[in-house]
């Protein structure tokens, strides 16, 4: 996909994406898996969206679900 399908892909699911919020510690960890793990066109990051948090919107509930996951397991280590 070309960098504006990308963007108008986005538009175009943004306000019904599924929404994860993390605390800013965890940016750079959760910033390499979701390169890793999601295709780009699938999310949307939201920085600051509140004192010490993010946000991330998500197309699929099934990416959103698995990043959720993830988060846990980063919080008890």
């Amino acid at each position: 996909m070309k960098p504006i399908e990308i963007f108008e892909y986005k538009l175009s699911w943004k306000s019904k994406g599924h929404k994860e919020t993390f605390h800013s510690d965890y940016t750079l960890r959760l910033n390499n898996w979701l390169k890793e793990n999601i295709k780009h066109q699938n999310y949307i990051k939201d920085y600051y969206t509140n004192p010490y948090e993010h946000t991330v919107l998500f197309n699929d509930s099934n990416d959103a679900f698995k990043f959720k996951t993830h988060i846990k397991t980063l919080i008890k280590e």
